[in-house]
């Protein structure tokens, strides 16, 4: 979705990056304080997955509660991102 806000403002294709604060920036978006929190880990998180070594050592903390968690921040952030007025047109 943050790629489509991009894609929108600049009437043509997104960068190639999966860094989500970077494309957040790119996009000018300003998430509430609490989901920008959660961006900011989950671009973190996100760097360690491309990596076998540290990703075992990640999902022995990644439990099923850390999961649902995740999961239900990733779907507030969606709703919220649903909103931006850039995406009605």
């Amino acid at each position: 979705m943050i790629k489509a806000v991009i894609s929108t403002e600049i009437n043509g294709l997104p960068p190639k990056s999966h860094g989500l604060l970077y494309l957040s920036g790119r996009a000018s978006i300003l998430f509430p304080e609490d989901l920008q929190e959660f961006i900011e880990q989950l671009d973190n998180v996100s760097v360690i997955t491309r990596y076998p070594e540290d990703l075992k050592k990640m999902s022995k903390e990644f439990n099923s509660s850390k999961a649902k968690e995740v999961f239900d921040l990733t779907r507030r952030t969606l709703k919220w991102l649903r909103r931006d007025r850039r995406l009605k047109t």
